[in-house]
C-alpha cells in the first residue's frame, strides 16, 4: 500500500492510498512463469497501472519492474463508469421459444457484453418472467432466478460473460389467448466489496422492454382435421369444423344429394385420415364413427400411425406401445373399414368425429365429416328392364340386342358418367354370347 502521510500545517487533500496487488501466472502445469502487479486507487477504484513480469525478471539481482504512476493530484478523478449491454437467445440461437423448445427445463442464455468491469466485480444477472395482454400493460412480473458470477481476469480480458441456465415453459400457454409470455435477463454489476442486497451497483442494464434483452414464447394454435371417403385415404382439409363439403375431391360424399353411387351387392372400402394441422402437439384423441342414414354399419375399423396399428384404451382414446398417441404437427392417423352390401333403394349416412387435446396449452379440438353411399334403383331397374327386353336365341338377333342395348345403355352412361352401368353391361354381353 502506497499512502501520502500528513504534514504539518498542510491544509491540501492527501492523495488517495494506492494499493499494489501481486498475481502470480502460471502455465497448463502449474507451473510460475511471472506475475502481473497492478496499482490502484483504493477510493476510485482506478486501476492507475498494470505490468505483467516475467519470471526471469525476478533472479540475479535483475530489476522487477520500473513504474510511472503519472501525475498524482489532490483532487481525486472521477472513476471510469462500466457500462453493461446484453444479447438473450434460446437454445437455436434466436429470440423465439418455439413449440419444440417447450419444456420444464428449457435452455436459454444471455451473453453480456462490458466496458471497464474489473477483476472481482460481482455481476448478478436476473431472468424475469413478463406476460402483457393485447396493449402491452404488463399483467405479471416475476423474478424468476438470479445469477450471480464474480469477474475473473478472462471476463476482464474480453469484457464479455455469458449466462447459462434454464425455464420451465410448460405453463406459459395457460394464458389469455390474446396475451403474450417472454422472459427477459437484466444484470447489475457491483464492486467487489459492495453488498448488493443494499448497495448500488456500478452499473446495469434493466429496460424490461428492451428486445435484445427479451426472449418471446412462440403462440400455439391447437387444430385437427378428419376426411373420410372411399376408394383411397383422403387428402387432409382445414378442420375444425370449418371445411366445406365435398372439399377433397371425387370421393368425398359429404351431403345426401351428392351420395356415393354404391354398385349392387357390394361391400364399400371406407378411409379416413385424422391430422394434427395445428401448431402444438395433441394427445387424448378419439374417433368415434356413427351412422346417421340406413340399417348398415362400418365395419371391422382399423387406425395406423407411421404404420404401426394403434390401439384403443377404455376411454376410446388412441394409445402407442400401451402409452396415449403423441400426434405431432403435421402428422396423421390412417384408419380403414368396410361398409356391408346396402339395401335397394336405402340411403346410408354416417359421421366421423375427432377430438384431441393440446399437450401444453389444453385446449380441446375437434372436426367431424360425412359420408353418404346409396344403390340407385333407377339406374339398376334400366339395367335389368332393357337386358330383359333382348331376343335370347339366333345370331342376328343377338347381334341386333347387343347392337340396341349397347346404344341404350351406353348413351346413358355418358349421360350419367357411372361406371358400374359399363360393367354390368360387359357382363350382359358375355352372358349374350354364351
Amino acid at each position: 500500500m502506497l499512502e501520502e502521510l500528513p504534514q504539518d500545517n498542510d491544509k491540501l487533500q492527501l492523495i488517495n492510498p494506492i494499493s499494489v496487488t501481486t498475481n502470480t501466472n502460471k502455465d497448463k502445469d502449474g507451473n510460475i512463469t511471472g506475475y502481473t502487479v497492478e496499482f490502484k486507487d483504493t477510493v476510485t477504484q482506478q486501476v492507475i497501472t498494470t505490468l505483467d513480469v516475467p519470471i526471469s525478471k525476478t533472479t540475479d539481482n535483475n530489476t522487477m519492474f520500473k513504474v510511472n504512476l503519472g501525475t498524482l493530484v489532490d483532487k481525486p478523478v472521477t472513476p471510469v463508469v462500466p457500462t453493461i449491454k446484453t444479447q438473450a437467445h434460446s437454445k437455436d440461437g434466436d429470440k423465439i421459444i418455439q413449440i419444440n423448445e417447450v419444456s420444464e427445463k428449457t435452455p436459454i442464455y444471455d451473453i453480456a457484453d462490458f466496458t471497464n468491469v474489473l477483476k472481482g466485480d460481482q455481476i448478478l444477472s436476473y431472468v424475469h418472467r413478463v406476460v402483457t395482454d393485447k396493449d402491452g400493460k404488463v399483467t405479471s412480473d416475476k423474478l424468476l432466478q438470479t445469477i450471480k458470477y464474480v469477474a475473473d481476469d478472462e471476463t476482464v480480458k474480453t469484457q464479455q460473460h455469458r449466462f447459462d441456465t434454464t425455464v420451465d415453459t410448460t405453463k406459459d400457454f395457460d394464458i389469455p389467448d390474446d396475451s403474450k409470455v417472454t422472459y427477459v435477463f437484466t444484470e447489475n454489476d457491483f464492486d467487489a466489496s459492495a453488498n448488493p442486497e443494499i448497495d448500488e451497483p456500478k452499473a446495469k442494464h434493466d429496460d424490461l422492454k428492451d428486445q435484445d434483452q427479451t426472449l418471446t414464447v412462440d403462440k400455439v394454435t391447437p387444430s385437427i382435421d378428419v376426411e373420410k371417403a372411399n376408394a383411397k385415404v383422403p387428402d387432409a382439409g382445414n378442420g375444425n369444423h370449418t371445411d366445406k363439403d365435398n372439399n377433397v375431391g371425387v370421393n368425398d360424399h359429404d351431403t345426401e344429394d351428392t351420395y356415393f353411387e354404391v354398385k349392387p351387392n357390394a361391400e364399400t372400402k371406407i378411409f379416413f385420415r385424422g391430422t394434427n394441422n395445428g401448431t402444438e402437439p395433441l394427445t387424448h384423441i378419439k374417433v368415434v364413427d356413427k351412422t346417421t342414414n340406413g340399417s348398415v354399419n362400418i365395419k371391422g375399423m382399423t387406425f395406423t400411425y407411421n404404420d404401426k396399428k394403434l390401439s384403443v384404451n377404455k376411454d376410446g382414446e388412441f394409445e402407442l406401445d400401451g402409452k396415449l398417441l403423441v400426434l405431432q404437427p403435421k402428422e396423421s392417423v390412417i384408419g380403414s373399414g368396410t361398409l356391408d352390401a346396402l339395401p335397394e333403394g336405402e340411403l346410408h349416412g354416417d359421421k366421423v368425429t375427432i377430438d384431441g387435446i393440446g399437450v401444453y396449452s389444453k385446449k380441446h379440438v375437434s372436426d367431424d365429416d360425412k359420408w353418404y353411399g346409396k344403390v340407385d334403383e333407377k339406374l339398376k331397374s334400366i339395367v335389368e328392364k332393357v337386358a330383359g327386353s333382348l331376343p335370347t336365341t339366333g345370331e342376328g338377333k343377338a347381334a341386333l340386342g347387343i347392337s340396341i342395348f349397347g346404344a341404350a345403355l351406353l348413351g346413358f352412361a355418358a349421360y350419367l358418367k357411372r361406371q358400374w352401368i359399363v360393367t354390368t353391361y360387359r357382363r350382359v354381353i358375355g352372358k349374350i354370347r354364351k
